[in-house]
Formats: C-alpha cells, structure tokens, sequence
C-alpha cells in the first residue's frame, strides 16, 4: 500500500522488470472511475508516448475493481501501462492501456475504501520482495478493505 503517484507506480513495475526471476502478478484493488476508457485510440497512445496532448476516453464505469498490471509500453517520452481487466469486452480481449497517473489515482480511490496492489511472487522470494517494496516506500502489510472477519 501507498499514497501512489505515477512515479511510485512505475518504480514498482521497474522493480519487478529488473528481477524477472520473481515473475512477479500484480493485482490491482482500484476505483475504475478514475481510468481511462478502454477505447484509446491507437494515434492517441502513439502521440501521448511522443508527449504530444491528448483527450483520454471517459472511463467505461465507476465501481471498485480488481485487474491485473501486465507491462508497460515505453515511447520515446512517455509510457503506457498494460492492464489486463477481468472483462474482455474491455479494450482488446480485456487489455488496455493506461497513464501511470490515471491508475495512480484509482489506486488512491477517494472513495474511503482503500485500494492497493497484491504483490503474487513465490514464496522463496517473499524476503526479498519485501525489502525491496518498502525501500520503494511502500507499506507491506496485511490488507483490510474494511470486510467483516467472520468468527471461526
């Protein structure tokens, strides 16, 4: 968990690009609301890469969501992330490119539910993950979205 910003995002997608042994999934808890739509056009994502402005499609919808961060698209400014939603009528069967902004503050919500990242790695690299996130900033920590536990 963290207060994200676009630059604390791509330092954790760079993270887990420097150590591919980790083969690490990232699984986002976010607000959807504050996404892109999954309609960009191909010449919108080529001029935002080349710095260039552009209008991001209005978000598809606004509910609490989980989808996948599955890459990013380098250009010769900007990047992209890939995400991967959980609904394939979503961009390409479900892939769709993002600023690091516009995922920044959905992972921030602004709803009073908190949102983050779930780090899946093997557990023979835990250690080395942890150390390596919360020198990045971030909070590892067991995540409470405010559900009920139920006793046991």
């Amino acid at each position: 968990q963290a207060r994200w910003s676009a630059d604390r995002l791509m330092a954790l997608l760079n993270l887990c690009r420097e150590h591919p042994e980790w083969d690490a999934v990232l699984l986002c808890n976010l607000r959807t609301g504050h996404l892109w739509g999954s309609g960009l056009p191909v010449s919108d994502a080529i001029a935002y890469l080349q710095d260039q402005p552009i209008t991001p499609p209005v978000a598809d919808w606004d509910v609490g969501h989980f989808l996948v961060l599955a890459g990013t698209v380098t250009g010769a400014v900007n990047s992209l992330v890939l995400v991967c939603d959980t609904y394939p009528l979503f961009g390409w069967q479900g892939y769709h490119l993002q600023s690091a902004e516009a995922i920044a503050n959905a992972l921030n919500r602004g709803d009073g539910v908190g949102g983050g990242i779930l780090v899946f790695v093997a557990t023979t690299y835990r250690a080395q993950v942890e150390q390596a996130a919360i020198a990045q900033d971030l909070q590892v920590k067991i995540w409470d979205n405010g559900s009920p536990i139920p006793a046991f």
